[in-house]
């Protein structure tokens, strides 16, 4: 019981690692990508994320490829979420790769 006290239960240890439980204090863009066959990450949690999102107010980018599981293997759907994976990044840090590559300095 001491412990517990001291470490909390498994319970709350989830809930503190949680971003469903911790969505209100997420700040900037976000986007979240879904296969809706994923049976690692079943598709309701990315809908417990979209309304715990919803319920603070908070606004996002939503993509769920049909019939994808934990990762795109279709080469169709790959470009299609690296597609809005760059178009994200390029509207919210900007368009990094334009520049050419990086150069090394030692």
């Amino acid at each position: 019981r001491q412990q517990q006290q001291m470490l909390g239960t498994e319970e709350e240890s989830h809930r503190v690692r949680s971003p469903t439980h911790n969505a209100h204090k997420m700040e900037g863009n976000i986007l979240l990508l879904h296969g809706s066959a994923d049976q690692r990450a079943p598709i309701e949690q990315a809908d417990a994320m979209k309304a715990a999102l919803n319920k603070s107010g908070k606004t996002y980018e939503w993509l769920e490829i049909k019939g994808e599981g934990h990762g795109f293997f279709d080469e169709k759907n790959r470009e299609l979420a690296y597609r809005r994976i760059l178009t994200f990044i390029d509207a919210n840090i900007g368009g990094v790769w334009k520049r050419g590559p990086v150069k090394v300095v030692d």
